[in-house]
Formats: C-alpha cells, structure tokens, sequence
C-alpha cells in the first residue's frame, strides 16, 4: 500500500465484537478482521461471551462492527442487551452490523436465511446512541445451525455455504472498510416490519420456551464443559447434571458441540409444555375485566395478557424444574433420549471452529 493511500485512509483501526454459537458469526469476523489487516489497518476481535461492554467509546478513528446471528427474524437478545450497554459515541465513529442467517442447501441450490428487522434494529439503537451508521449486512448464505429443531449441515455442504457467504460479502465490506456505505437487506427489513408481532414474541416468550429443551441424556458424564463454554452462562451443573436456565439463548452451541451428543431437545416435551403455557389463566382469574379508557375488545385482551404472560414464564420454569429431577432416574431419561428426533439429527458446527475457540476474545 502507498503512502498516499495510507494518508486517505478513512479509519486506523476496526473493533469486531461477536455473539457466535456455533461459529458462523465468529467466522464472519475473523473475514473481516482478515481483509482490515490486508489493507493495513489495525483490527481486533472480541467474543461477547459473558462480557460487558466497554466503558469508553471507540475513537473517531476506529470503525467498529457488530456481528451476531438472528433469532425469530430479529436481533439475538445477548447482542441487543450488549448494544443497550455500549457506551455513547464521542465524535460521531463509524459502525456497522452484520448477521449470520440461517441458509439452506438443497442439491446445488442455495436458498438464503432472513434477517428481518435484525440488522436495522441493531443500527437503530446505536443511532441513538450517536455513532454515524455505515454498514448493514445480512450474511443469507450461513448454514442453519437450530438443531432442536432441524438436522444440522455436514462439512462439505457447510464449506459450500460459508464460501458461497464469504465470496458475496467480500465487496460490502471493502467498501466498509474504505469509509463508504454499505446497507443491504431493505427488503428484507420491511419484511421484518411485518413479521414483528411474531419477533416481538419471541423475545418476550419464545425463547424462555425454548431455552427449556434442552436435557442431558444417559450419555452424560458430568464433564461441564457445556456449562463452560455457554455463552451466556445459562447452564449449571447440579449433582453433575446440567440444567439449563431461562436465560439460556438457544445459541446450540451446547447441542452441536457435546463430545459425548449428550445434550438433546426433547419435541415430547415441548408438547407439555405448549400445553401449560397456552392454558387460559388469565381469562380464568379475570373473566369480566377491561382496561379503563380502552375499547371493550382491546381492554380485555390487555388485562388477560398481562395476567398469563407471568404465568406462562412460571409454568415454563416449574414443569422444567419438575422433569430435570425426573429425568435423574434413568428409565425415565431413556423415555426421552429415545423419542426425540435430535439423538438422529446430524450436529452442526462451522468447519474451521473447534470447541476450543469458544472463548473471549476469540
């Protein structure tokens, strides 16, 4: 690089911070920070695991990026509490976002993930918080990791994707890095507009439910390194047990990664669950009520909503707390290690990213 191009250089330095499961983001990063240093500027990259935001804000001079997947169309919750706590910018630094979405192979045809309000929901916040907004990117071809829910991709299909996502985010970010613009995904956002009702539980709701799937199996040994490596600390170890609390992200990075495949999701008790927490408790507890100032209808519903959503979180927590003590007796565990679909489900894990990279600052 010649010295004329190092004096226009817009930035002297690019911060990353990642929320990653099970690699996808934090592989994104690392391209990132890749092609900073190859245009000679300084980079760092940081995990959030379990960290709270810097104190200082970054200098003018330094672009810092945010990179994290997106979950229910919208912002992983880790990411958004870490951006609500980032400090206010000093001097107007530039920032931009990226998400890994959940893409699909099928034969040779990839078909993208979305990221719905994810990407801009992020700038927003940190609009408000001063930084002069750059860049948005949604990274559509990343492999689906939600293995509760779906098998996971093996190393060949998921090479494929991560190199199909790398070549198309490639010009994005060097613009980025050149202090130009760079925000992709509008369609996708009014997409995300539309679905927000459906975000909007999922952050209220959805991921407690879900957060409560996860179980320990007969395979189990007791290792802890799934408590560990959580990302958010949401597993403890009770009489060499892992139980998963509420606060858990469902990152799968625990399901995917078990040397053993002892964790599981457990589809039968996602049954009882659902059960529990759709019960009519506050039409029960309040049949006649309405809100004072609003229509008949709306009232209603908000005087009910607000007395099951507690109800709902408790009845989670207490049916969840009930089966991991049931779950000790191992007739009982081999109920459900045998009739869930994970236990044949293929586990995902981005190629290049051992077990061992899961920690700060990595």
């Amino acid at each position: 690089m010649s010295k004329n191009e190092i004096l226009l250089r817009p930035f002297a330095a690019v911060d990353l911070y990642f929320f990653s499961g099970t690699g996808n983001a934090r592989r994104a990063a690392l391209w990132i920070a890749d092609e900073a240093a190859r245009q000679g500027l300084r980079s760092s990259t940081a995990s959030i695991d379990r960290m709270r935001p810097p104190i200082a804000p970054p200098p003018p001079d330094t672009l810092t990026g945010f990179v994290f997947p997106v979950h229910g169309f919208t912002i992983i919750w880790a990411m958004l509490r870490f951006l609500s706590g980032f400090p206010r910018a000093a001097g107007k630094p530039g920032v931009f976002v990226a998400a890994s979405l959940g893409g699909c192979k099928l034969g040779r045809l990839f078909v993208p993930g979305w990221e719905g309000s994810g990407l801009y929901l992020a700038l927003l916040v940190l609009r408000l918080k001063g930084y002069r907004c750059l860049g948005a990117l949604p990274l559509r071809n990343t492999p689906e990791n939600w293995t509760a829910l779906v098998p996971g991709y093996g190393e060949t299909a998921a090479r494929a994707m991560m190199e199909r996502t790398r070549m198309k985010a490639e010009g994005p970010i060097r613009l980025l890095l050149s202090g130009k613009t760079a925000l992709r995904g509008r369609i996708s956002f009014l997409f995300g507009l539309a679905v927000f009702p459906i975000s909007l539980g999922y952050l209220l709701l959805g991921r407690f439910f879900l957060a409560k799937l996860q179980f320990a199996t007969s395979r189990c040994t007791g290792c802890g390194e799934c408590a560990k490596r959580c990302p958010v600390g949401a597993i403890r170890m009770i009489r060499r047990r892992p139980y998963w609390q509420i606060t858990c992200e469902s990152c799968m990075r625990c399901l995917n990664y078990c040397p053993r495949r002892a964790v599981q999701a457990s589809h039968s008790f996602a049954v009882v669950l659902c059960w529990l927490a759709t019960l009519p408790v506050g039409a029960w507890l309040f049949p006649d009520a309405v809100m004072p100032g609003v229509p008949a209808p709306w009232g209603r519903w908000l005087v009910v909503a607000v007395a099951e959503y507690p109800w709902m979180l408790l009845s989670i927590s207490a049916a969840y707390w009930l089966w991991f003590r049931l779950l000790a007796w191992r007739p009982f565990n081999l109920i459900f290690e045998y009739s869930t679909l994970t236990r044949i489900y293929t586990r995902y894990r981005e190629p290049d990213t051992a077990w061992t990279d899961f920690q700060a600052g990595l």
